[in-house]
């Protein structure tokens, strides 16, 4: 891998429930307590969120469907 590749890196994260909950309260106090740091962090917090709230609201559906 390249100098110039280091961007293209992916990292694979599997998280159980209560993980995924843990994770999204601290992004949701994060912005809420936002200070203004850097942009490029706060953009990536918004992008995080619904991505774990679509993780919470399937183990929500899978709860229910069981």
């Amino acid at each position: 891998m390249s100098a110039e590749d280091a961007d293209d890196v992916r990292m694979l994260c599997e998280m159980d429930e209560r993980t995924c909950r843990a994770f999204l309260s601290a992004v949701e106090f994060t912005l809420e307590k936002w200070t203004g740091q850097e942009k490029i962090d706060q953009e990536q917090l918004f992008a995080l969120k619904p991505v774990l709230q679509g993780m919470v609201l399937e183990f929500n559906l899978l709860r229910k469907s069981a």
